[in-house]
């Protein structure tokens, strides 16, 4: 068995206050106190509606089919209006991790979006205690805590407790995941439980998101690092490297049994990706990623200020955080080659590893001893500011009651009225066009197609919406459905013509 001397960098942190010190106590009692407050301010952005984004509508429409046994019927309906739209609104089946975990907090309490909601604050509050845990392993006591900060008090992730989408939990179970591969000690039987442990958390995050699969390939890539528990270099077991695809592997054969994939829905929206596509989202993506730090702003500014700071912070301590960075360029890699750009939700996941690779790289600048040395009350300064300033920003922003609101959304008036009509006027197997689908299916139980002029033939009844925002800006005009079929006006309000479809004559 080869080993080798761990370099310098790969020893424990040290920063200007330790607190494994005796006198640092409140330091570690600081924790709680910044739950309790990012609880308080999670629950002052809280509002009563969900967006018309409506991934969140499949999301409780697969746990709602969990609960009530049907969950095949709701796969089979889903496939129906993803495979006859012309545009795919989505996969035929989203992982079933959300879903479960929404049929639990329904079956405990209520499917609503209020119970839903609370949970989002407690998955919340977790990912919070797992980010600090994960940074205590890289940076010092204070140092774990501004980065806990930097998440208890984003005004962004508190705004995102609203949505029913599986970034929260899926994030958390990213970084236990990582916690995991950290937690190696001497002992042979240690050195197999973390990865194998690690490769369970992995499946749980990739129940929640598919691309959990890629935190394996940084637990084979942590297993070349070297151990914090050990001042030597060990060669890893094959064991060891193939304990996480074990436990991967024998938890999804398992799960492949009681749920069904619904997966190739994401085969036919992959096959929309086109040169332009890979292009934009290479040039968007790698900027997006610092809109953690510019609350949700996409600004180029902030990753040409940052960027260096964090890619400084990976090379020095590559030893230790080669996994990090190598889950990061995995994940950007995939994304870049997704068709459907989601910005920065789809980058939330990598935040943690970012946030701790930023810390790393501002102590590596104010430890630096060349020439133009960089002030380390400047390091410190950024490195405490940015929480501070988040935590201003989100108090003032519940204070005043400014929260981030949408006038128009699926709980509304006119779209509340609208729903009601089509679920009481409409034969239960009609079939509506509309451009967001599931959504409608969701809160009225018919099925429906995308709200294109080539859906409308096959449709029973088209809603046209007048009112017209970044959720429908590509809907072309009426006159456009009228070439393709005969519509006869049924219902209007405010904010939507309902029409009945016929051929044309």
């Amino acid at each position: 068995m080869t080993t080798t001397e761990i370099d310098s960098t790969t020893s424990a942190p040290h920063g200007f206050l330790d607190s494994d010190a005796p006198h640092c106590w409140p330091i570690r009692a600081a924790l709680p106190l910044i739950l309790f407050f990012a609880a308080l301010l999670a629950y002052g952005f809280l509002n009563r509606y969900q967006n018309w984004g409506d991934d969140w509508a499949q999301y409780i429409i697969q746990g709602k089919a969990i609960l009530s046994g049907g969950v095949r019927e709701a796969v089979r309906q889903n496939a129906f209006m993803t495979h006859e739209s012309s545009t795919p609104p989505g996969p035929v089946a989203y992982p079933w991790g959300l879903p479960l975990l929404l049929a639990a907090e329904a079956s405990l309490f209520s499917s609503s979006l209020e119970v839903f909601k609370l949970f989002n604050i407690l998955f919340f509050l977790l990912l919070v205690v797992s980010i600090h845990r994960l940074a205590r392993k890289y940076v010092n006591g204070i140092e774990a805590l501004a980065v806990a900060c930097l998440f208890a008090f984003n005004p962004v992730l508190l705004h995102y407790c609203n949505h029913i989408v599986p970034e929260i939990p899926f994030t958390l179970a990213s970084v236990c995941a990582f916690i995991a591969m950290e937690n190696r000690r001497a002992s042979e039987r240690s050195r197999l439980l973390s990865p194998f442990a690690a490769g369970a958390l992995a499946f749980a995050a990739f129940t929640f998101r598919s691309n959990g699969i890629l935190i394996l390939g940084a637990a084979t890539v942590r297993q070349f690092l070297p151990s914090s528990a050990r001042k030597v270099w060990q060669r890893p077991s094959l064991a060891a490297i193939l304990a996480p695809y074990a436990s991967f592997f024998l938890l999804g054969v398992l799960w492949h049994f009681i749920f069904p994939s619904g997966g190739e829905g994401y085969l036919q929206m992959l096959g929309t990706a086109t040169v332009h596509t890979f292009i934009t989202n290479a040039r968007t993506y790698p900027i997006t990623l610092f809109d953690f730090f510019t609350g949700g702003h996409h600004s180029a500014v902030a990753a040409i200020l940052l960027g260096p700071v964090l890619l400084w912070g990976a090379f020095k301590t590559w030893r230790k955080t080669a996994h990090l960075s190598v889950y990061i360029l995995l994940t950007l890699a995939l994304y870049i080659v997704w068709p459907e750009g989601q910005g920065y939700r789809f980058m939330i996941p990598l935040t943690p590893f970012m946030v701790i690779l930023f810390m790393l790289g501002l102590d590596e600048l104010a430890d630096w001893k060349s020439v133009g040395k960089f002030p380390p009350i400047l390091a410190r300064a950024v490195q405490f500011g940015f929480p501070l300033l988040f935590l201003l920003a989100s108090s003032a922003v519940v204070a005043t009651g400014r929260t981030p609101q949408e006038a128009w959304h699926p709980y509304d008036q006119p779209s509340s009225e609208m729903f009601q009509w089509i679920r009481s006027n409409t034969p239960g197997d009609a079939v509506i066009s509309f451009f967001k689908p599931r959504a409608l299916h969701l809160l009225t139980d018919r099925l429906c197609l995308t709200a294109w002029p080539a859906d409308v033939p096959k449709a029973s009844f088209f809603v046209y919406t007048k009112e017209f925002s970044f959720w429908n800006q590509g809907q072309p005009p009426i006159q456009d459905y009228r070439n393709v079929a005969a519509l006869t006006p049924v219902f209007e309000n405010r904010n939507f013509i309902v029409y009945r479809v016929a051929a044309r004559p």
